[in-house]
């Protein structure tokens, strides 16, 4: 070790790791140390070895974490919390489905509510409500869309707000929601969710009247489930633009969405699962092999397959197909895209009936062995491949990839095979996918499993044991689909304790820092002098102070109700910040990246712990949209019931995370000294030297840090 002295402090160099990487990408160990000495006058040597002269050397120096004393938990970059819901008098429960911002910086807040009576309060003229009245009693979608703080130009700075829905439907629960920075009225939102009503009413577009292919489906008249999917395709201004049921007459769910955001013909994708037969299915026309199964893998009842949907500027279906195998459940939650237009889903599974293919062996192919469950492996760019599935494992979580052609160019089992008292066993939510500016993606879930396939990175947070019974899981591949990095996150209990419908979140920032939350029931994560940025002992839940970020001293759950959490990775995937966050029996359901003003919104839920708990943090210190727990229509309990469950949302200023500080000097003679300015801020700082191929075997670098 090695450490540096300043007048901010000291700071602790652990030993530099030193390899290389040869022409595709792989590191090639070295055998020896590049050992830092001194040369006495304020400067640090590393003692080189020999080494391939033709590849680049890489010398990786990473801070020792220290373990601060903590006293007091702070909201330094918390700008902005508000419960949000009904009370319990008015039924039902409240929960923010997700969330989403567009690329002006405005805001948007999807919602399952008890009833519209929330907005009887809010001025009338931003309202578009659809089908439904403010007083059915039933829970409906909800969509609200908030201005950037700093521009109040409206009551409780809300740009617009909505609800649609069945009026005779029991339930409407919306999903996900995805922007298309580039519509026609301007920033649109696409929704999509589960209808459970005889008389969901869908919209037609009358923009593309003239344009007869538009996909347009009611509830079919048939059915005897009343069980949908639906996509809502709103405008600028909140209004409807088009609806549509999809589904067919059996059970349907839509899941996740996303708009692909090209600025000439954007495409929509959608995914799900359905039981029904007659699902509307269309074949490709694109080029090469397209993946088209067009008819359910089984027709034995209680036949699951997942679904994809591919949607056009002009909301014509392009494309629409089953994938499943046998007589077994297969579900779609979440649906990404890369900037090379590959389309990254994925879900879980049940099904034992596998057709496994490697690509480069036999080349793409379409759907075929109906019947079987089509797994595709590519072995000539190293691609992630694991096509066995284990007896007695209820469910395992599936990735895949198609093309922007429609081709299914990749698809696995990802998980483990053993638990503590059965095949282990993993889940994959909605909005459960993470695309960085390498195109590289991650994937965040649970498992019980103690043999999940962890990858060790060096300089990355690699927990390779499990916590406790279950922890979450971050995965990262890159655009070929080899895995690059995967860890455990957890403690001794439970993570992804969610007593409802479970979901992702996940988002990546501007400089590719990833963020995960959700909620855990692990109480023994931090005390008030030792905390963890780097891996703890087994079964001690993770907690890492971060500059000014937002740090909880302690766990606010109770052992049996959970506490919300937060953790950041940078794109070492070194964990630099993770924190408890809220009070008694409270969860992250949801989060989102703000580019334009480097945000990180969250929402969830929060059941209170009593009359007397008012210890969640709310804050309201910008003068926007926030309501104290005495409101009558946002209010997290009432007096006939403690624990009413309330809804939260709300988000952070990220200036608080320490991103890469760019090189300003560097002294190209590397026979003499690197001078880096300003002093690098990051968890890590890496140098990647190209050495001309006579230079001296032993070379001694110079490193000067300036603050």
């Amino acid at each position: 070790k090695k450490e540096i002295y300043s007048h901010f402090g000291s700071l602790i160099l652990l030993p530099p790791q030193v390899y290389q990487m040869d022409s595709s990408g792989n590191r090639v160990a070295l055998s020896w140390v590049a050992n830092y000495y001194s040369t006495g006058s304020g400067k640090i040597k590393f003692h080189l070895g020999v080494y391939n002269h033709n590849l680049p050397l890489i010398i990786q120096v990473e801070r020792e974490h220290s373990s601060p004393a903590l006293n007091t938990c702070t909201l330094n970059n918390l700008s902005w919390s508000s419960y949000f819901g009904c009370r319990n008098n008015m039924g039902g429960s409240n929960t923010v489905m997700g969330n989403t911002t567009d690329d002006a910086g405005d805001s948007y807040m999807l919602m399952d509510n008890c009833n519209a009576q929330i907005f009887t309060t809010w001025p009338p003229e931003l309202q578009h409500p659809i089908w439904v009245s403010l007083n059915d009693g039933i829970m409906h979608t909800y969509l609200i869309k908030f201005l950037p703080v700093g521009q109040p130009t409206s009551p409780y700075n809300i740009k617009w707000y909505t609800f649609y829905g069945s009026p005779n439907s029991s339930t409407d629960i919306p999903y996900s929601i995805s922007i298309n920075n580039h519509g026609p009225t301007g920033h649109e939102a696409y929704v999509v969710g589960t209808n459970y009503g005889t008389d969901w009413a869908p919209v037609e577009d009358t923009a593309y009247d003239s344009y007869s292919q538009y996909f347009y489906h009611d509830v079919p008249t048939s059915t005897t489930y009343y069980h949908d999917g639906f996509i809502i395709r709103f405008r600028d201004d909140g209004t409807v633009r088009w609806a549509s049921i999809i589904g067919g007459t059996n059970k349907d769910n839509a899941y996740g969405v996303k708009v692909s955001n090209d600025s000439s013909n954007p495409y929509v994708y959608v995914v799900g699962d359905t039981q029904s037969s007659d699902f509307p299915t269309q074949s490709s026309s694109a080029s090469g092999f397209p993946y088209n199964q067009s008819a359910i893998s089984s027709t034995t009842s209680g036949t699951v397959n997942g679904f994809i949907m591919k949607f056009d500027f002009y909301d014509e279906l392009l494309w629409s197909s089953y994938f499943g195998g046998g007589d077994s459940t297969t579900t779609f939650h979440s649906v990404n895209l890369l900037n090379n237009k590959s389309v990254i889903i994925d879900g879980v599974t049940n099904s034992t009936n596998v057709y496994h293919y490697d690509i480069a062996s036999v080349g793409i192919n379409p759907a075929q062995n109906l019947g079987n469950l089509q797994l595709a492996s590519n072995s000539a760019n190293s691609s992630y491949d694991n096509h066995t599935y284990v007896s007695g494992d209820t469910d395992q979580s599936l990735l895949l990839s198609f093309d922007s052609n429609d081709e299914l160019q990749w698809s696995t089992f990802f998980g483990g095979t053993t638990g503590s008292s059965a095949p282990g066993d993993e889940a994959i939510h909605t909005n459960s996918i993470g695309v960085n500016s390498h195109d590289d993606f991650y994937i965040v879930g649970y498992t019980l499993s103690t043999n999940f396939p962890v990858l060790s990175s060096s300089g990355a947070y690699n927990q390779d044991t499990i916590g406790g019974n279950s922890d979450l899981f971050l995965a990262r591949f890159n655009s070929n689909f080899k895995q690059l990095w995967t860890s455990y996150f957890g403690g001794s209990s439970w993570e992804d304790y969610l007593p409802q419908s479970s979901f992702g979140a996940i988002a990546v920032d501007g400089n590719d820092n990833v963020y995960i939350a959700n909620c855990t029931t692990s109480s023994n994560g931090c005390s008030s002098s030792s905390c963890y940025c780097g891996v703890p002992p087994t079964g001690v839940f993770p907690i890492c102070q971060s500059n000014s970020c937002l740090f909880a001293c302690s766990y606010g759950g109770d052992g049996s109700n959970p506490d919300a959490f937060i953790a950041a990775f940078n794109d070492n995937n070194t964990l630099i910040w993770s924190t408890y966050f809220g009070s008694t029996n409270d969860c992250i359901t949801g989060m989102s990246y703000d580019a334009a003003y480097n945000r990180l919104y969250f929402d969830g839920y929060y059941s209170g712990g009593g009359n007397t708990d008012y210890t969640f943090p709310i804050n309201s210190s910008n003068a926007i949209f926030a309501y104290p727990l005495t409101n009558d229509y946002f209010y997290y309990q009432g007096a006939d019931s403690p624990y009413q469950q309330m809804a939260f949302v709300g988000f952070f200023d990220l200036n608080c995370i320490s991103t890469t500080t760019s090189i300003k000097t560097i002294k190209k003679d590397m026979t003499g000294e690197l001078s880096v300015f300003p002093n690098p801020s990051n968890e890590s700082i890496t140098l990647m030297l190209q050495l001309p191929s006579n230079s001296s075997s032993n070379i001694d670098v110079n490193i000067n840090m300036y603050d």
